[in-house]
């Protein structure tokens, strides 16, 4: 699933976003599957079959479905901000294996106030690294939760807790610009 912030404080930074969403869908294989959310002040939940309705459900990454999605996502407008709450609820309902959020990081107070059920899930962060002051520690130390530091191109921050009780606790934090 992915969720592309399509409010105003996106700025130019929207077309990128959607940009990399269609680059991503493109490079999917038709055996999997994907839904897409714009979300802003009035969230466009994917539109890919022929009535033009919201789909309730993931779809497979067909050509045709490929090629709706394109011709769907390029009519999106930027609107008026706002945090992602029904769009992310929606998202998790869908189940899938990861939500990918394409943001500028500008949600109104109280984003940090999301559902219980949300904690502990699995996500994955894309054009991150950890900070020089974190290379050459390792993952945690042990027996201990460990903050670690990863940053983004915008300078943006964000601390991971790692466990100390983990597998690969004692291992290198890597180095160089990916995903986590």
């Amino acid at each position: 699933v992915y969720l592309v912030d399509c409010s105003k404080s996106m700025g130019s930074g929207f077309e990128s976003a959607r940009q990399e969403l269609l680059r991503s869908i493109e490079a999917l294989k038709p055996d999997q599957r994907f839904y897409v959310i714009f979300f802003d002040a009035d969230p466009d939940y994917m539109r890919v079959n022929p009535t033009n309705a919201d789909n309730t459900q993931s779809v497979l990454a067909t050509p045709e479905h490929k090629l709706a999605l394109k011709q769907w996502a390029m009519g999106i407008k930027m609107d008026r901000g706002q945090a992602p709450y029904e769009p992310l609820e929606f998202a998790m309902e869908l189940q899938p294996d990861v939500i990918f959020l394409l943001s500028d990081g500008e949600f109104p107070a109280g984003i940090e106030a999301l559902s219980d059920r949300m904690l502990g899930t699995l996500v994955r962060l894309e054009g991150v690294e950890f900070t020089d002051q974190e290379l050459g520690k390792p993952f945690a130390d042990k027996g201990q939760q460990t903050l670690r530091t990863l940053t983004d191109c915008k300078g943006n921050t964000l601390y991971v807790q790692n466990s100390g009780y983990s597998d690969f606790y004692s291992q290198t934090l890597p180095s160089g610009h990916g995903s986590a």
